[in-house]
């Protein structure tokens, strides 16, 4: 986000750090940037900022692989201050999935089980997040998985890599352009009339259109 990179342009790492071409030296720059403004700030606040953030951040017009950069972008950002998305209905409907008994919940995991189960339902969240708000020409995709959900054949992806795999695979609808109003189309004409025959309109706006 251009906010950041402006602040992260004013500390004295900023120089080694564009020069370095190291993503890892670039994050623990973007984590001290971001930990740093937030010191001075309502902790809810913030949490409350980045999300809506990210839940009001959609694809519109950018391509597949523009839309996965700039939303993991987010997500890595809000990872940086503490923000986490592990809600306890999905760590139980996965870690149900890990086992054939139909009453088990998250609880009932060792340790080194519910730390795995944390890690794939948050992907998983983070996933649909991403599928869900990019753009209107997925939309059969979206439509596709959610019926066969309800049918009891779960093809909603694990992660967002196989989203982005959907996206650039899965047919696609062809959005229309939204329709051009009689007063916008005047002014794409160039003014009133818009015809050949209108005095100063039609052969003033075409220098090259000479008669022979």
């Amino acid at each position: 986000m251009q906010v950041l990179l402006d602040k992260m342009k004013h500390d004295s790492e900023w120089s080694k750090t564009s020069e370095s071409y190291d993503p890892l030296t670039l994050m623990k720059l973007i984590k001290k940037t971001i930990l740093s403004q937030t010191k001075e700030q309502y902790p809810f606040a913030t949490i409350y900022k980045q999300e809506a953030t990210l839940y009001l951040f959609s694809q519109q017009t950018m391509s597949n692989k523009q839309w996965y950069k700039r939303f993991n972008t987010e997500v890595d950002v809000g990872t940086a201050i503490g923000v986490t998305r592990q809600h306890q209905a999905l760590l139980d409907h996965v870690a149900s999935e890990k086992t054939s008994a139909t009453t088990i919940i998250f609880p009932d995991l060792n340790n080194a089980k519910q730390v795995k189960v944390r890690e794939q339902a948050e992907e998983r969240y983070l996933a649909y997040v991403f599928l869900r708000q990019s753009g209107k020409q997925h939309n059969k995709l979206k439509t596709d998985v959610q019926n066969n959900f309800t049918t009891g054949d779960d093809r909603y992806p694990k992660n967002r890599q196989a989203v982005l795999h959907l996206l650039d695979k899965y047919s696609k609808l062809a959005i229309q352009p939204p329709p051009i109003s009689e007063g916008t189309a005047l002014a794409q004409r160039g003014g009133r009339g818009g015809g050949r025959g209108s005095e100063g309109c039609g052969r003033s706006q075409r220098p090259f259109d000479k008669e022979y």
